[in-house]
């Protein structure tokens, strides 16, 4: 059970043959969108994503509930902070994901557009008048009264057009736009660009890497990313400028002709007459491999891609939210990724890859453990292997060790010896004893002595008894006794500490929720079950482990099963179809 964050992006949609995007400044932590913008009125944009960022506000609702997009019947799609609008066909919009905002609250009556970006969505009713729902960042504001043709969401502020080609704007920290344009400008994180009617660009803001030095010549369609920005000219090339995280966008891509570019936080994206895609800028996460096929409109975000195909459902690359096939013996949760042992004892992991955590080595492992932004595995020779981590995480020690663990910012090891050591944060604790098994999290991290009993360092353990098993959850913690019955201590929120009155052969402890595996090879869980983390399915099973709001349990075949929110495992939601 590793350290829980709430992440912030923002984000906007893709309609028709335009698209969208959104950026982030990840190094301190700052949010904005973007969006493409074209002169016939149709405005697309994006979504983004930001770095890491601790957040005390609590989701209201389930951030996994989501309208079913399987089916195609969308004509656009708008990406927020985790969670997504969708334009149906019939001219009505569905929203889904978290909803600490009313973000999700979309209003009934007919649209032409929908945009979303952190914590508020907009849409274009048939009227002309626009309907905001949601917030930016803590405060609400509502679109101007009046008639609009287009409208572009952004993190600080929002735009519409007007009918006459001025642009109207509400929110906070923009700059006075005046002039005309044939589409809502469009912004990054402190600067701007729109297209003017005579098919110049404009733009303003911050130009410390040269965003806003827009280049002479006339071009049909806009994006501006981090600090970058892109335009399509009206001969179908693109050409950029400013810098894609810190490496120089001046760039120009003349294998096209092109008919909208996308710009994410250090990518972008264009689409071809042909309905191809390609992508360029970072690819860590795989958001510049676009797949094979033809699409209507693209979108780029922070560290994903999203395009609207022509069968009108929506493909994301790359899917962060698939558990991957084949067969494994052992699973380990991290905050945004996920590792499994596989049965021919090598590691794979899956899920966001910004500091490698994903990035599994090759060799023979006999245990894998997640942590934060790093993972962690145990060789066949009794070394272990670190990868990922933001500082010390990865630095594992020399020497034999039985067991792995990781945390947030620190690993755990238990060696032959049966003493702990500890790695990464200054904080990391090294108890004394020997041990013969241990688990840690936020609050709680125990250890099995080799008497049987239990220690716990960071709050107290059980008061006496003899156990074969030890749990740690962020507040409370559980073991299994040698009887296999199951006690549990700590904060009991939501009943997290009341273990069932039956037999176990392994336990588990998510954040405020616990969960047994039965001696039937059948798992309960007890504890809060706001997203469904505590629903276990049916079946027999060999192994569950719990993480904040979602548990995953190992079947009979080798293959894993997964409940709750299945998206806290990776960065984002998984906005296409499933």
């Amino acid at each position: 059970m590793a350290q829980s964050f709430r992440r912030w992006f923002t984000g906007r949609r893709v309609v028709g043959v335009v698209a969208a995007a959104a950026v982030v400044l990840g190094a301190i932590a700052i949010i904005y969108s973007n969006r493409t913008a074209t002169p016939d009125g149709k405005a697309s944009a994006p979504d983004g994503q930001s770095s890491p960022t601790p957040e005390t506000t609590q989701p209201q609702n389930n951030p996994n509930e989501q309208t079913d997009t399987s089916n195609g019947q969308f004509s656009a799609v708008a990406v927020g902070n985790f969670y997504a609008c969708g334009l149906r066909t019939k001219g009505t919009i569905e929203c889904w994901g978290e909803n600490w905002a009313g973000q999700t609250d979309a209003p009934d009556g007919q649209f032409t557009d929908v945009e979303a970006t952190h914590a508020q969505a907009c849409g274009l009713r048939t009227d002309g008048t626009i309907t905001c729902w949601g917030r930016i960042h803590n405060d609400r504001f509502d679109a101007p009264d009046g008639q609009f043709t287009a409208i572009a969401a952004g993190y600080e502020h929002s735009c519409g057009l007007r009918a006459d080609g001025t642009a109207d704007c509400w929110g906070r920290r923009f700059d006075e736009i005046t002039g005309k344009f044939s589409a809502a400008p469009v912004s990054g994180i402190a600067h701007g660009c729109g297209l003017r009617t005579d098919r110049t660009i404009d733009c303003w803001g911050n130009n410390e890497y040269g965003q806003t030095n827009a280049p002479d010549g006339q071009f049909t369609a806009i994006a501006a990313g981090g600090v970058h920005s892109c335009g399509v000219r009206t001969d179908g090339i693109i050409t950029c400028w400013g810098h894609y995280g810190g490496v120089l966008s001046d760039i120009t891509l003349s294998d096209g002709p092109f008919v909208s570019v996308a710009s994410g936080h250090a990518h972008s994206c264009g689409l071809r007459a042909d309905g191809t895609v390609t992508c360029w800028g970072r690819n860590h996460n795989g958001q510049s491999d676009a797949p094979v096929g033809q699409f209507t409109a693209i979108a780029a975000g922070g560290e994903h891609s999203c395009g609207l195909r022509a069968d009108e459902n929506i493909e994301c690359w790359p899917d962060l939210t698939s558990i991957p096939d084949g067969q494994f013996s052992a699973i380990a949760i991290g905050d945004d990724h996920s590792c499994g042992l596989r049965a021919d004892e090598t590691i794979h992991c899956w899920g966001r890859n910004n500091y490698g955590q994903s990035d599994a080595p090759g060799g023979r492992f006999s245990a894998v453990a997640a942590g934060s932004h790093h993972s962690c595995g145990l060789r066949t020779d009794g070394t272990i292997d670190c990868w990922g981590g933001r500082s010390l995480e990865a630095d594992a020690p020399d020497g034999q060790f039985t067991a792995i663990a990781a945390g947030g910012l620190y690993s755990y090891g238990l060696r032959t010896n049966g003493t702990i050591a500890c790695w990464g944060e200054d904080l990391c604790y090294e108890p004394n004893g020997q041990y013969t098994a241990f688990d840690l999290s936020g609050s709680y991290s125990c250890g099995l002595l080799t008497d049987q009993t239990i220690d716990c360092w960071g709050d107290r353990g059980p008061e006496d008894g003899r156990f074969s098993a030890v749990t740690a959850g962020d507040f409370h913690a559980c073991g299994l006794r040698t009887d296999r019955t199951i006690e549990c201590w700590g904060y009991d929120y939501a009943g997290s500490t009341d273990a069932p009155d039956e037999q176990f052969t392994a336990v588990a402890a998510g954040e405020y929720y616990s969960c047994g595996l039965r001696t039937d090879k059948t798992i309960e869980c007890w504890g809060n079950d706001q997203y469904g983390q505590t629903d276990a399915p049916d079946g027999q099973f060999t192994a569950v482990t719990a993480h904040e709001d979602y548990t995953c349990g190992l079947r009979l075949n080798g293959t894993i099963d997964c409940w709750g929110i299945l998206q806290n495992k990776v960065f984002g939601y998984h906005f296409g179809p499933e």
